[in-house]
């Protein structure tokens, strides 16, 4: 397995929506399993959002992280450091 961080910046991602993206790292399998976290947000929860992610998808070299934003009204604004470990 390996483990890894990712910097993300988002400012434009409205109240009750989403974006994805894909990493890519050669020791991920199909069968592998991922785990991703928010590590640190710079924003301030609520008033710049309600951040949230997860993992959408998975491929041999690949994975895909959803960001998502829980919030009811407020953008998410801030820098994310995202952790991840595959196994």
């Amino acid at each position: 397995g390996s483990k890894g961080s990712i910097s993300y910046y988002s400012t434009n991602i409205g109240d009750a929506s989403s974006t994805s993206f894909t990493v890519n790292n050669n020791t991920v399998s199909a069968a592998s399993i991922v785990v991703v976290s928010i590590g640190d947000y710079s924003g301030t929860i609520g008033s710049n959002g309600h951040p949230y992610i997860h993992v959408d998808s998975i491929t041999n070299g690949s994975f895909s992280i959803r960001v998502c934003n829980a919030s009811q009204g407020n953008a998410l604004s801030g820098t994310f450091k995202l952790k991840f470990i595959v196994a």
